[in-house]
């Protein structure tokens, strides 16, 4: 069977070759928008992330549009974070009439702050408890994060 030329740059392709093609119809990035908690942890698209790097890949797979016939996927993700804004790097492999192409997209994402759950509950003194420990001496080893208030009673 013989290949024809790609119309567009004269290399040999059944068709349009992947290089013209993406260059008329690119790769698309939607900028998705997650929420930080105080605590570290993350929220995006309906779940909270402990880990950094597994919320970054979530954000890159759901965040790049191709057009109907490019097939892709996120080979391997890279991100940094400087003045509150989160720089992103996707390096991608994508197929287009099956023939392969790689190629890398960069963006920024800022996250909206918010609250957690634990945190809410926290703030709102939803787990607050008075704690009465007797006795002297102990070490206790509380953080004291967790702690509000420490009152010491004599006699008492």
């Amino acid at each position: 069977m013989v290949e024809l030329p790609c119309p567009l740059c004269g290399k040999p392709s059944n068709g349009v070759c992947p290089s013209c093609f993406l260059k008329k119809h690119p790769l698309k990035v939607v900028r998705e928008v997650f929420r930080e908690c105080e605590c570290g942890l993350t929220f995006f698209k309906g779940r909270w992330f402990r880990d950094r790097y597994e919320m970054v890949s979530e954000i890159a797979a759901k965040s790049i549009v191709a057009p109907d016939d490019v097939k892709i996927h996120v080979k391997d993700v890279e991100f940094k974070e400087e003045r509150g804004e989160l720089f992103i790097k996707a390096n991608l492999r994508g197929y287009y009439k099956g023939i392969g192409f790689e190629d890398t997209l960069n963006w920024s994402v800022r996250p909206e702050k918010t609250k957690c759950e634990n945190c809410k509950r926290q703030g709102s003194g939803y787990y607050e408890a008075v704690l009465q420990i007797r006795g002297g001496g102990i070490e206790l080893g509380l953080d004291p994060k967790q702690v509000a208030s420490v009152d010491e009673v004599r006699g008492g």
